[in-house]
């Protein structure tokens, strides 16, 4: 292993920390924090160890001048206070895994003590919704794990930040195996955390189930949906209604799937999975629209997000003529939020929309149809304009949200809907 090799230097095999040394009670330390992964970045720019060939002379040059990740190792080794070391290579979570199976412990992780660089707690809420699931599963932006009596770790901690400036924590402590592998969440509650992989149960996952059709060319349809769920954290699932055979320059094909099996396909998932949200997107025929809601009241799968999906980028029919009637009449009254661009909009209430006003009528004119929010998005508005975007729900005066891109598409309607089960009280003006 790289630590066995260059640790310690020249120091005898049996002064190395091994993974099997660590006690009940001992208190779980970790260098480094996600996104921060300083003994790397340091190796890189150490043309010394990059320019030199010889396999020798690197493991001399990393012992007499080593990278923090070493300096630090040296600095524990030599303090003769930790009972087990690992040089994080697999995850936080895995490597910490290692030590419990060769120490034959338990361990007890604090969600709220992950270490997180702070320029990276934005980007890992954004991914999962939390900052924990990153640090545990962040790759090898940690540096060191260890293990150490609960009477030195705090000294211990204190010294090798003293000495290399680099940033210890305590994580959690080590208990009885019989007692498993623990992680408490930040607001107490205590999630079972399985043997392999340290994955964390399906039921602490959120999940959220995608209506629509398969685009070829993976840039719309379930595709950029399940694409979307996965970067938000969210478990993603799928009901086809519909094949199409696209690519970047238009649809050449179409194939639904008979509204029985679309149904079908339903029933499957709401009978074995939970669904904590859905969304919908092209549905193509007025029997699939009506098999579709008919299952929303009768599985009650809420909430549910709508995209009107009527006509492709390059500007291909995706829902025939006489679905609109059965997308008011049948679904429209089930959405929690439905999110048409200008002429989804347009064919929906009937009359042109090219300026603001226009827009605040057409939310209004389509509360009036059921959903309890109304997003229309503005980003096909004249290209002198703002990329505006108006949500109303119906009690006050439309909201006013200018996007930062001018053409948010169908990202906006996914991102929604993944956020719905994060987040379960509505907040008004910020899809």
């Amino acid at each position: 292993m790289f630590i066995d090799i260059f640790l310690l230097g020249d120091a005898p095999r049996e002064n190395i920390l091994p993974r099997s040394g660590a006690h009940v009670g001992d208190k779980i330390l970790v260098t480094g924090a996600l996104g921060d992964a300083a003994a790397g970045i340091a190796l890189l720019l150490n043309t010394a160890l990059a320019t030199t060939e010889s396999y020798a002379v690197i493991a001399r040059a990393r012992r007499d001048t080593p990278t923090p990740r070493m300096r630090e190792g040296q600095l524990i080794g030599a303090a003769h206070a930790a009972t087990a070391m690992i040089d994080i290579s697999d995850g936080l979570a895995s490597d910490l895994g290692h030590i419990c199976e060769r120490s034959n412990v338990g361990v007890r992780v604090l969600a709220e003590k992950l270490p997180v660089a702070e320029a990276n707690r934005a980007l890992a809420r954004n991914a999962h919704g939390n900052e924990w699931h990153l640090a545990l599963f962040g790759g090898e932006d940690y540096e060191l794990l260890f293990t150490a009596p609960a009477t030195q770790a705090d000294a211990l901690a204190a010294q090798i930040t003293r000495e290399t400036d680099t940033r210890v924590s305590i994580i959690g402590e080590l208990l009885p195996a019989s007692e498993g592998r623990q992680l408490v969440l930040p607001d107490a509650r205590v999630v079972p955390l399985e043997a392999r992989g340290w994955i964390i149960s399906r039921s602490d996952m959120k999940r959220a189930l995608t209506i629509a059709g398969s685009d070829s060319g993976g840039g719309a349809g379930i595709q950029a949906d399940l694409k979307t769920f996965a970067a938000r954290g969210v478990f993603g699932m799928s009901v086809l209604t519909a094949l199409t055979a696209q690519n970047t320059i238009g649809v050449q094909g179409v194939f639904e799937i008979p509204p029985d099996f679309v149904a079908r396909q339903i029933d499957s998932v709401a009978s074995d999975i939970d669904v904590d949200a859905v969304k919908t997107g092209m549905l193509s025929s007025a029997p699939i629209i009506v098999a579709i809601a008919a299952k929303i009241r009768e599985h009650r799968l809420t909430p549910l997000v709508v995209d009107p999906v009527m006509v492709a980028k390059g500007g291909d029919p995706l829902l025939h003529d006489d679905a609109r009637d059965a997308l008011i009449q049948q679904l429209l009254p089930l959405a929690t939020v439905v999110t048409p661009n200008l002429h989804e909009a347009r064919a929906l209430c009937g009359f042109e929309i090219a300026t603001l006003e226009e827009m605040r009528r057409a939310a209004q004119t389509i509360h009036q149809m059921g959903p309890r929010n109304v997003v229309v998005k503005g980003g096909h508005l004249p290209a002198e304009s703002d990329a505006i975007d108006l949500l109303y729900d119906g009690k006050n005066v439309p909201r006013i949200s200018r996007a930062t891109l001018a053409n948010q598409e169908r990202f906006m309607a996914r991102a929604a809907h993944s956020r719905q089960p994060l987040r379960q009280n509505w907040q008004r003006g910020s899809l």
